[in-house]
């Protein structure tokens, strides 16, 4: 990985993550949009990588189809999975 400011890195092209709240069955629906992965999931709440040609408006749908969603934003990595990935690089 190039060396570059937290704000380069974190912004980088190609790295996508939204975060859903909500009721478990809807963050179950949200994770299972064709082309998201897991990055964190907890009892209220999951990220995940939007992949490929993956839409936000997509995984928001689908989380909506599965209960009530409390929040919906798109996230930037942290420093933390910004470290692991550059020591796994």
């Amino acid at each position: 990985m190039a060396a570059g400011t937290v704000e380069e890195l974190r912004t980088r092209e190609g790295r996508r993550l939204v975060r859903v709240e909500g009721v478990p069955q809807a963050l179950d629906r949200a994770a299972g949009v064709p082309g998201v992965a897991f990055v964190d999931k907890t009892e209220r709440a999951v990220v995940l990588e939007l992949g490929g040609g993956a839409d936000p408006a997509d995984v928001l749908d689908g989380a909506r189809s599965g209960g009530p969603v409390t929040h919906f934003s798109l996230e930037q990595p942290t420093l933390a999975e910004l470290f692991r990935e550059a020591v796994a690089g």
